[in-house]
């Protein structure tokens, strides 16, 4: 008989870790007093070549400032015959959008030339598509001589999806464009492998990489968190600067975005180190207004009057801030006979993805719950055991907290910041100490010591 109790209360344990761990008390309230017995969640650490990446963010100030503000590069990938429609893209410009580009699989001078005036007439830059059709240098050379001097391009984007044999070929395509080009705009490409010697290479001449995660379009439900790996890969290998393509399209099989996946996708990104974003693509997204609507209202966001992009731009990671989860899963996927095999195999995200940057005075908190129950793990925890509690404390308990974005479901009382997060939820909070008396502000340094 003992025997089967203790069996029986085995199982129930392994069925609780199952579930993502142990059910805790809620009634009392979280300070940062009581959170010793927490579980402690680092925030995500984004490793820059310094050097590099002040050389991009520099020309990111020339071609993107707004007085004495800086604009994310936020646009649409595959523009294609809407380019001419100048009330839709004023449309984008309004939003807070930066720049646009079009796909063309020929280019010829006056196909150029026309992508130029169009995106011109409309008040918005444009990433100029270079594409496959493999020329030599002197022909490009004699190509570019004259493109080089109009200012309207925005950046130069190479053939995408190189080849690892074809990268020596854009590695001297953007080198000469280096040398021709007078206002030294950004060279990049988007890239669809992540093998090291193939990113390392790309690495050496490219001003910033594109890279994608489309989760609808690969295995069925595939998971969001992916792009947050390839953006971490791109910078282990040294890229300069890295700006994430998300997806905006109707897949086979998770149909069309909602608005709290471009939510997601956003900041996940934005996260993890991407320097801006670029949705593929705006021949679909115009059919969907819910999804054009939630996508306009992140660029409205970041490159609106809180200026959020510059943020993340120019903002240095908080060192005050700390981050410990009350309930949920740490890891995910969360069922515990999968996460073992991969965390051996270091394939596991962390369910809470956050970040604390401080910037002008202010600290900014962006976090998600990478969570989501995906069929191809049917036996993980199911999606009400996937919500995640988190605490945050290290800021001035009379701080003001205003919500940025993301849901609203936060609690800021007694000193402490609660945050409730269900699968793919995002929230973004900003910190101010700025309504504080000036007797206040003095005594904010020795608080946040206590």
């Amino acid at each position: 008989m003992q025997h089967t109790l203790n069996c029986k209360k085995y199982l129930l344990i392994l069925l609780l870790l199952c579930l993502g761990g142990f059910p805790v008390d809620h009634a009392q309230a979280i300070t940062p007093e009581s959170t010793s017995g927490l579980k402690p969640i680092k925030p995500v650490a984004v490793s820059y070549n310094t050097e590099r990446y002040n050389a991009f963010l520099k020309n990111i100030e020339t071609h993107f400032s707004a007085g004495d503000r800086l604009l994310m590069p936020l646009g649409f990938f595959a523009v294609t015959n809407h380019i001419s429609k100048t009330n839709e893209m004023k449309q984008l410009v309004e939003n807070g959008m930066t720049f646009i580009h079009r796909y063309d699989s020929t280019l010829t001078l006056t196909v150029a030339r026309r992508n130029i005036v169009n995106s011109k007439k409309a008040g918005i830059p444009l990433a100029i598509n270079l594409p496959h059709k493999q020329h030599d240098m002197q022909w490009w050379r004699n190509f570019l001589k004259d493109l080089v001097k109009d200012n309207q391009i925005i950046f130069w984007h190479l053939p995408e999806e190189p080849k690892p044999e074809d990268m020596e070929y854009i590695n001297d395509l953007a080198n000469l464009i280096h040398e021709i080009d007078p206002l030294h705009r950004p060279v990049a490409t988007y890239l669809n492998l992540t093998d090291n010697t193939y990113l390392t290479k790309a690495a050496k001449s490219l001003d910033f990489i594109v890279y994608g995660a489309y989760p609808g379009h690969g295995w069925v439900g595939g998971a969001r968190l992916r792009i947050a790996r390839k953006i971490d890969k791109a910078y282990s290998c040294h890229a300069p600067a890295v700006m994430a393509a998300l997806e905006s399209f109707n897949t086979k099989t998770l149909g069309w975005p909602k608005p709290k996946h471009v939510l997601f996708d956003t900041y996940i990104s934005l996260i993890h180190g991407a320097k801006g974003i670029w949705w593929y693509g705006y021949h679909f997204a115009r059919d969907n207004a819910e999804l054009l609507d939630a996508i306009l209202a992140r660029t409205k966001i970041l490159n609106g009057p809180e200026y959020l992009g510059e943020v993340f731009l120019r903002g240095k990671d908080s060192e005050s801030i700390n981050a410990h989860l009350i309930s949920g899963p740490e890891f995910f996927p969360s069922n515990k006979t999968i996460s073992t095999k991969m965390r051996l195999a270091g394939k596991l995200y962390k369910a809470l993805q956050w970040r604390a940057i401080d910037y002008r005075g202010n600290t900014y908190i962006a976090a998600v719950n990478g969570s989501q129950f995906i069929n191809k793990y049917p036996l993980q925890a199911k999606e009400d055991k996937l919500i995640i509690k988190a605490v945050f404390s290290g800021f001035n308990p009379e701080s003001k907290i205003t919500l940025l974005d993301g849901v609203n479901s936060y609690d800021h009382k007694d000193g402490s910041l609660t945050v409730t997060l269900e699968p793919l939820a995002t929230i973004v909070l900003k910190i101010s100490d700025q309504h504080l008396s000036n007797k206040e502000m003095s005594n904010k340094k020795q608080l946040i010591k206590q």
